[in-house]
């Protein structure tokens, strides 16, 4: 993919960053192996979608508040790279960025997402708090309240964060909760 990122040789990061845009070919192989795009089904929720981001962001062009909500939903479990004929190291473009998305966060959000994380990634307490989930999406499914299935992980990952999309995944044999 060709692109304007500025090159700054005292940047090795930002370099490797520059290569790896530079090495997609946009030829969607990652799709199908990345599993926050099979559950939303989003462009932008894709490694594909996510590299243009990072690229534009990179290049100024798009603030990094407005692509953070996407890198967020990325699970960062790689597959998209195992899958790519092209060999992007998708790893030296969401490692760094997610760390600029970080430091970029009120203090307020970072230790509200640091709890959640513990909360949901807690091994005695995700068990419950799926179950708990499951339970109040059946009451507002009976109440006819319950969103989407897609849309309710689409509102909740990027305040979870990868820990939600995994119980949601494991969960996804309840789509008749969902809608």
């Amino acid at each position: 993919m060709q692109h304007q990122i500025p090159h700054d040789a005292s940047d090795d990061r930002r370099a490797r960053m520059a290569q790896a845009v530079s090495s997609c070919v946009h030829c969607g192989f990652c799709l199908p192996a990345c599993p926050t795009y099979r559950v939303l089904g989003e462009e932008m929720d894709s490694p594909r979608g996510r590299i243009v981001l990072m690229k534009e962001v990179l290049e100024g062009a798009l603030r990094l508040d407005e692509a953070a909500p996407h890198l967020d939903r990325c699970l960062g479990c790689l597959a998209c790279e195992t899958a790519c004929p092209s060999g992007v190291r998708y790893r030296d473009l969401i490692e760094p960025m997610r760390e600029r998305v970080e430091a970029a966060r009120r203090p307020v959000d970072r230790v509200r997402r640091s709890w959640l994380l513990g909360v949901t990634t807690g091994a005695a307490l995700l068990p419950i708090g799926a179950l708990a989930n499951l339970l109040w999406l059946r009451i507002l499914r009976a109440e006819g309240l319950a969103p989407s299935w897609r849309r309710y992980v689409a509102l909740t990952l990027p305040v979870a964060g990868p820990a939600l999309l995994a119980a949601a995944l494991t969960l996804a044999g309840e789509r008749a909760v969902f809608g």
